[in-house]
């Protein structure tokens, strides 16, 4: 016999002044506030109930409650019931939709649900089981869970994104990205940085970003592109492709290419590319100036244009000036070839 499933719309408003803040928690639901011009906060709260019988689940469904007090400048909304398998009731929960005026600080909590926040001033936002979605916050965001993607889209300020399973975005930061994830790739682009990226087991990648970046994965291969530096990007087992970008930087990998682009319109060089079973390839602006160190055990090294005469150079190993050099270049390998390429 399949379950019956009621469901009950309550709406209410609550004024605005003196308070600047929102908190809302709930369970097994999902929460959405949006910040808009308005003069009122506005809640749209849906009850659900699951049970064997209608009667049962109406029943089950005057017994949730939902809490809507002031707290100084904050006000809470907060859904509480019993619990269901007392009342024979096999799930239950309440979705709030809420409307806000534009900079609010929002406190979002579930333990079983999505939530999403736009056009807020600030918002903390945690689930134990859900996605997390953030659009247009003015001074920051906060979120973590345990078990979902994390997405934000426009911040004016610092972020700090975490989930235990799930992908993680960042695009269009104004300040800081803090980003950890112990299973789901991580793409961060036009964020104003630094940006701290971490992932056990995926690909991270990155884009025009004009400050640091550290990328660490165990598994997976790292990209950057048009970055400013410095950059340090480590993976275990992975590829690491560095395109457009600023000295100093760090790649190493224990199995996996390295391939590293540099901008021009630098001359003292900083960079140490370590891989353990593959390839790397560099390629550097014209006029860089460093002292660069190539070692490969069990490959070739090829550099062009050639030494011409300036340092050492046999088949699997290279020392060499580049300029005048002020920066220092070292490469190795234990299992692969090495190509290098100035004036690129």
């Amino acid at each position: 016999m399949r379950p019956f499933e009621v469901k009950q719309t309550e709406e209410w408003t609550l004024p605005i002044e003196g308070t600047t803040a929102l908190r809302a928690r709930t369970a097994d639901s999902s929460i959405r506030v949006v910040g808009a011009a308005v003069d009122q906060i506005r809640v749209v709260a849906v009850k659900r109930a699951r049970a064997a019988t209608e009667a049962e689940a109406h029943a089950f469904l005057e017994l949730i409650t939902i809490d809507r007090r002031r707290d100084d400048e904050r006000w809470i909304v907060e859904a509480a019931w019993p619990e269901p398998r007392q009342h024979d009731v096999e799930s239950v929960g309440v979705s709030f939709d809420i409307e806000v005026p534009h900079g609010f600080v929002l406190e979002a909590r579930t333990s079983n649900g999505s939530i999403e926040a736009g056009h807020v001033g600030e918002a903390f936002l945690r689930t134990s089981n859900g996605r997390i979605a953030a659009r247009e916050i003015g001074r920051g965001v906060q979120a973590e869970t345990s078990n979902g993607a994390v997405q934000v889209e426009g911040c004016g300020g610092p972020v700090e994104l975490t989930t235990a399973n799930g992908r993680v975005e960042a695009h269009r930061v104004q300040g800081e990205v803090k980003i950890t994830t112990s299973n789901g790739a991580i793409q961060v682009e036009s964020c104003a940085g630094p940006v701290e990226a971490r992932t056990e087991n995926a690909r991270i990648e990155a884009r025009d970003t004009p400050s640091s970046i550290e990328a660490r994965t165990c598994n997976g291969a790292i990209q950057i592109e048009r970055c400013a530096g410095p950059i340090e990007a480590r993976t275990s087992c992975g590829a690491i492709t560095i395109h457009q970008a600023q000295s100093p930087i760090k790649a190493i990998t224990s199995e996996g290419r390295i391939e590293v682009a540099l901008a021009g319109n630098q001359s003292a060089v900083e960079a140490e590319l370590v891989t353990r079973n593959s390839g790397i390839d560099l390629r550097l602006p014209e006029g860089v100036s460093a002292r660069l160190s190539a070692a490969t055990c069990n490959g070739r090294i090829q550099m062009s244009p050639s030494v011409n005469g300036q340092g050492r150079a046999s088949g699997t190993h290279l020392e060499t000036v580049l300029g005048s050099g002020e920066g220092s270049i070292r490469l190795q390998t234990s299992n692969g070839s090495i190509q290098i390429q100035t004036g690129a």
